[in-house]
């Protein structure tokens, strides 16, 4: 039985046109929905990435985003600041 290790051969990408859709699926919802891995897993800006993230929620949804604050103790500010900044707050 031959057995593979599925993270090997399974490339994971974030694209920005994918991004685009599913916001556009997300605006025609009526429940409201978390945006979650915005930030694409370190890929995307992290400014640029809330800032996305913002212009495309609509006033009922909420986003999660993941921190790691061992390198950056005070990013949960920094993102919430922007959090803040992009919605208008």
């Amino acid at each position: 039985m031959l057995v593979v290790n599925l993270l090997t051969i399974m490339e994971e990408w974030f694209l920005e046109e994918d991004r685009r859709v599913m916001t556009d699926l997300i605006r025609q919802l009526s429940k409201p929905v978390v945006h979650y891995k915005v930030l694409a897993a370190g890929r995307n800006d992290p400014e640029a990435a809330v800032a996305f993230t913002a212009s495309r929620m609509r006033s009922n949804d909420a986003t999660c985003i993941g921190v790691y604050t061992q390198d950056a103790p005070d990013m949960l500010a920094q993102d919430v600041a922007w959090l803040d900044k992009y919605l208008g707050a």
